[in-house]
């Protein structure tokens, strides 16, 4: 199983009854690109790669968003990269990222809800977690440099060592219209390369991702969600009104319950029925 597949089921059984499902924005890779920066002894180079992957958010509403919450993101870089940095002297560092991902640090735990600004959204602090492989060659004075800091002249690291990095900002927009979510992210996420000597050296994680996805406003009345609200609707509805969506007569199941309490108060009544009376036939 995928972690995209894991991601989207666990969207939907962490969502309580009455609260907005999140939605799963996939990431347009061929508007989506990744900068990955090496600096060393104020020599850097840098390489870029087309995204892939998602970003799974929550809106307070999908017609007229003001708040949206962040549940998860999954970002693959597509392609890998070669770094290379020259010291002079027959001096070089030579460097090869290969299957390079970042991922959200706490999947079950979501940042925010934050509030939208002129369609902007801002999130601080956020944790990221990275798998993929750093194989490195460094000969002169760079090896000199690697080996006083304990380091090999040639190896291979895996990111994931690295533990959690944490992008200080996690913005970008977010636009809907006619029930299409547009999304995007300005990445930025500075790593070192050694905890313990901020000045040994940084990689640096930019770029922008962009994804949308069509995700209209729930239409309150079509119980079995085929589209419509009609009479099929209608049966499940009658057999559900007036009871608690917690405890619901044998009848009626606790998810036709759940999707019959249109203004989410655990009850489904009269208000209820006026919902799905004006809804119904659309």
């Amino acid at each position: 199983m995928t972690r995209f597949t894991v991601a989207v089921a666990v969207a939907f059984v962490l969502t309580p009854p009455g609260e907005a499902e999140p939605i799963v924005i996939p990431i347009d890779t061929d508007a989506s690109e990744v900068q990955v920066e090496l600096c060393m002894q104020g020599v850097c180079d840098s390489d870029v790669s087309p995204a892939a992957g998602y970003v799974t958010i929550e809106l307070d509403s999908v017609d007229a968003p003001a708040f949206m919450t962040l549940h998860d993101f999954d970002l693959l870089l597509t392609s890998d990269l070669y770094l290379y940095l020259s010291f002079g002297w027959f001096s070089d560092l030579t460097a090869d990222l290969t299957d390079a991902e970042l991922y959200y640090a706490t999947p079950g735990l979501p940042a925010g809800p934050e509030p939208l600004v002129d369609d902007v959204y801002f999130f601080v602090d956020v944790g990221v977690l990275s798998v993929g492989q750093l194989t490195y060659s460094a000969t002169g004075l760079a090896c000199a440099a690697f080996l006083l800091a304990g380091y090999s002249c040639n190896d291979s690291l895996n990111l994931g060592d690295w533990g959690e990095q944490t992008a200080d900002a996690f913005t970008g927009t977010l636009t809907v219209a006619d029930g299409v979510v547009n999304f995007t992210n300005d990445l930025y996420i500075p790593i070192l390369l050694d905890p313990d000597d901020p000045a040994f050296g940084t990689i640096t994680i930019t770029g922008t991702v962009q994804g949308s996805v069509y995700a209209p406003e729930p239409l309150h009345g079509d119980i079995d969600e085929d589209g419509d609200v009609d009479l099929g609707d209608f049966a499940t509805f009658a057999v559900c009104y007036g009871a608690l969506v917690s405890s619901p007569p044998p009848s009626c199941s606790t998810e036709e319950a759940d999707r019959s309490d249109f203004d989410d108060d655990g009850l489904v009544n009269l208000v209820d029925f006026g919902t799905f009376a004006v809804n119904f036939g659309r």
